[in-house]
């Protein structure tokens, strides 16, 4: 499928389900999307080892390429991962995510009481604390299986966001389905992302700016209210699509870029 294809559908897709749904359907895709993920990494951290010949052997060699360096105290600014950066930045960053970022905030207004949404927040710190081991195990796989031949340099990819899915189908290559189970892997946390910014999005428009704004806001029906929430909720989701092109002309990995951003803002905050 062309990838503009794949954008524009999942795009719409995303957006049809957020729009209709509303946070409801945010919250349980997000559910059913992260047994997908987690699924999906496993399979690639299981077949990987038995590729390699056994995760002990990944170890090793992750360890003997300084893969496993835990702790890095080098204070240059320009090194992107040090214990600095992760330990300091990292906390700075989850607070500001779990304390002011509407896309959590509106989980926490969506649950029955306070004490439902601290449960809420333990379930979820476990799941990320899941999510983010098999990640991080998924990327040793990599190292390991590409130890001596850079797929960037031998021109089989051209940005190292491609070099997971060329490892799912190195890795796959046998066994029909698997790679498919990836994809879907992927395209969960893709939604995941999207529905949650677009419901987000959506939600501070109308609290933030229509409600203390508009004045003929509070005149209007609940069933006009929902409609525009929908309908802003649809144009959130229409301009994700088109920012989605723009971050491909970027020439650089995406996620990396996204967590600069990220770096720039939730700091302040």
């Amino acid at each position: 499928m062309d990838m503009w294809t794949s954008v524009v559908i999942t795009g719409l897709a995303c957006t049809l389900y957020t729009t209709l749904g509303g946070i409801k359907a945010v919250v349980w895709t997000d559910v059913f999307q992260l047994c997908i993920m987690v699924i999906g990494l496993v399979a690639v951290l299981i077949q990987g080892s038995i590729h390699v010949g056994g995760f002990g052997k990944i170890w090793n060699i992750a360890k003997n390429g300084n893969r496993t360096d835990i702790f890095d105290f080098d204070p240059d600014p320009r090194k992107l991962y040090t214990t600095w950066s992760v330990g300091i930045g990292a906390v700075f960053g989850w607070v500001s995510i779990y304390g002011c970022n509407q896309v959590q905030v509106q989980r926490y207004l969506a649950c029955k009481s306070e004490r439902e949404a601290i449960k809420a927040v333990m379930l979820n710190s476990v799941g990320v604390i899941v999510l983010f081991t098999v990640s991080c195990l998924s990327g040793l796989v990599m190292y390991a299986v590409y130890e001596t031949c850079d797929p960037i340099k031998m021109n089989r990819v051209s940005t190292s966001d491609q070099l997971t899915p060329l490892l799912v189908v190195d890795l796959f290559d046998q066994m029909p389905g698997f790679p498919g189970l990836f994809v879907a892997s992927a395209y969960s946390g893709t939604l995941s992302t999207i529905s949650s910014g677009i419901s987000a999005m959506a939600a501070v428009a109308v609290e933030d700016f229509l409600k203390p704004i508009w004045k003929p806001w509070a005149q209007l029906s609940s069933r006009k209210k929902t409609l525009v929430s929908k309908l802003l909720a649809m144009t959130f989701g229409l301009t994700t699509i088109g920012l989605a092109g723009v971050s491909s002309l970027l020439g650089r990995n995406v996620v990396q870029t996204s967590l600069m951003f990220d770096g720039l803002i939730l700091g302040p905050m």
